[in-house]
């Protein structure tokens, strides 16, 4: 992925809808520290899931990218969806999320 261009990722971000949710989780788990903006939008789309899962492994690959562009909007976003998540999350879960949290919302 590091020799990806413009295109590749555009060509990613198109095909995601029609990848299944363990496609994705994948793919969420080979993003980040790329320091590349596109993964950080397509961390974003993949974050709207329902599935937990998939989720956790969004919120693990942000923890490693530089976020300073998202907006406020955007955090608050993830920080609902952080909060409604850790309620029945297991405890290695609730650190992922809570260590997101610590570094990216808190501040």
């Amino acid at each position: 992925m590091n020799q990806f261009k413009e295109l590749d990722w555009g060509c990613l971000f198109d095909n995601l809808n029609y990848k299944n949710i363990f496609w994705k989780i994948r793919l969420a788990e080979c993003l980040g520290g790329l320091n590349n903006p596109c993964e950080v939008k397509i961390i974003l789309e993949l974050i709207k899931t329902d599935d937990p899962d998939l989720f956790v492994s969004c919120i693990d690959s942000l923890r490693t990218i530089d976020l300073s562009r998202l907006t406020k909007d955007e955090l608050d976003n993830i920080n609902d969806k952080i909060s409604f998540a850790k309620e029945n999350a297991s405890l290695p879960v609730r650190c992922v999320l809570e260590a997101f949290t610590r570094k990216f919302i808190s501040n």
